[in-house]
């Protein structure tokens, strides 16, 4: 729901049967990303405010959730189960009227690991995604991207059995305005 600061012209943006959540706004306001299973399973959607238009990002049989921004407004970070297990992915926003992506395909996948990566921002806080990617050779033959975790909470630690590698870098984050 959309509404005026005063609470006045409340604006549903989708339909009660869609179980809309985790909705985030994008950096400069204008976009707001959330997950639903409006087409019988998760996926993420992306709502323009100015125009009110709705773009399924992401569209498969498989869940795709918990999606977040980065600094940029154009960029919107998502967790995915596609390759087997969750990971972490990232996909353009917009355009809005461009067909959903193939995750597999057209995202860009930042975490490769059997581990549970599943929340991009370091939300909710008690969960450790940023840890749980980290191995000496990845997947795919490069080392995971890690993410920057909420460091009040959870100091940071780069380290793998007691090896710890100049090339292991967090992942840099929007900070508050």
């Amino acid at each position: 729901m959309l509404m005026d600061a005063d609470g006045q012209n409340v604006e549903a943006i989708t339909g009660p049967d869609e179980d809309a959540t985790n909705a985030a706004w994008s950096p400069d306001n204008r976009l707001i990303a959330y997950q639903s299973d409006a087409d019988g399973d998760l996926d993420i959607y992306i709502y323009e405010v100015a125009t009110r238009t709705t773009r399924q990002l992401t569209d498969n049989s498989i869940p795709d959730y918990a999606p977040s921004w980065w600094c940029a407004p154009d960029r919107v970070l998502f967790t995915s189960d596609i390759a087997g297990n969750p990971d972490i992915y990232e996909a353009d926003a917009a355009p809005m009227d461009v067909p959903a992506l193939r995750v597999e395909d057209e995202a860009d996948q930042l975490t490769f690991e059997n581990s549970m990566d599943i929340y991009p921002q370091a939300s909710p806080a008690e969960e450790n995604a940023s840890r749980e990617g980290q191995t000496v050779l990845g997947d795919f033959g490069e080392q995971t991207s890690f993410l920057r975790p909420e460091t009040n909470l959870t100091p940071e630690d780069l380290s793998f059995d007691g090896l710890e590698r100049q090339d292991w870098k967090g992942i840099e984050v929007c900070t508050a305005q």
